[in-house]
């Protein structure tokens, strides 16, 4: 995903940050799904209905994070659930808003 695609507001975020961070500054309307919380034994868990529940499986989902490992365990996680998702960096995210306080 890119910038221009989570600032138009027409997908569903994702943070896959740590809590500390998600409490701190986050993407607008932005959910918080940690990455541990799908994994048991270090395997996707079987049922991930309900981590999900909040989420429209109708609408086009962006995961971000400042790390991709974890972005990419809760990608993974619903594209099998049969999400369209795809994965935004943090970091690009605060490039461009500290661009946009400067002007």
């Amino acid at each position: 995903a890119d910038y221009d695609l989570v600032r138009s507001g027409r997908v569903q975020m994702v943070d896959a940050r740590k809590i500390q961070e998600f409490g701190r500054e986050k993407i607008d309307n932005a959910t918080w799904i940690s990455p541990e919380s799908l994994l048991e034994q270090g395997r996707l868990k079987s049922d991930l209905n309900d981590t999900f529940a909040r989420l429209n499986t109708s609408q086009p989902t962006v995961v971000y994070s400042d790390d991709i490992f974890g972005a990419s365990i809760v990608w993974f996680a619903l594209e099998l659930m049969g999400y369209d998702a795809s994965i935004y960096r943090w970091q690009d995210w605060q490039e461009h808003e500290d661009r946009s306080s400067v002007d």
